[in-house]
């Protein structure tokens, strides 16, 4: 008999902003995202077997698993490849499997006024800028809900953000204010020209 005690060391990152191809993840969903295209993201977040015993085949193991595409259209797509996935382990393991969908939250565009306003913001400080999508579930998704949004992000070393190890030059920090600060001049003339 051996026994083996293993320890998967990868970089913890948020599930919805570290793209996948930058991931270091112990507990890859890459193929249920990477077939639908490269903003789409998929993460195993918790992992429990029960029994948890070192002498005992587990008779259940609960996990979560989270899709994030970039729009509602994909994560559709998405899902069915995960069912199908999971069936097809279930097959090949003679497994019961049991899904329960714990929450939906669609994906939401930001006003097209708004941003452009941060890419001219970008433009006029002379930044060079690209649109991008926000994996992460921020207060500005609900926001959106009720008032025009856009949401302004700068580079962070090897990518990784929502993390104590997140860091942004100081320079792009005081780049970032400077767009801000002219994107919210430039709604204020548009949204209260008074």
């Amino acid at each position: 008999m051996r026994w083996f005690d293993v320890t998967l060391i990868g970089q913890k990152s948020h599930a919805g902003t570290m793209p996948m191809e930058l991931r270091r993840d112990v507990l890859p969903a890459a193929d249920v995202a990477t077939a639908h295209g490269p903003d789409a993201k998929a993460t195993i977040g918790i992992i429990g077997a029960n029994p948890d015993g070192r002498n005992v085949v587990p008779g259940e193991v609960r996990m979560t698993q989270g899709l994030r595409p970039p729009d509602n259209v994909v994560v559709d797509r998405m899902e069915g490849a995960f069912w199908a996935q999971a069936a097809e382990t279930a097959r090949g393991a003679r497994i019961d499997v049991s899904i329960e969908e714990s929450s939906v939250s669609p994906s939401v565009p930001f006003d097209s006024v708004c941003v452009s306003m941060v890419r001219n913001a970008a433009s006029r400080v002379g930044l060079t800028h690209r649109d991008i999508i926000s994996g992460a579930g921020h207060d500005a998704a609900y926001m959106a809900r009720i008032c025009p949004t856009a949401m302004i992000f700068i580079p962070c070393r090897d990518g990784l953000s929502h993390n104590e190890a997140e860091y942004a030059e100081p320079d792009d920090i005081v780049a970032g204010a400077n767009v801000l600060m002219r994107a919210i001049m430039a709604a204020d003339e548009h949204f209260d020209p008074a």
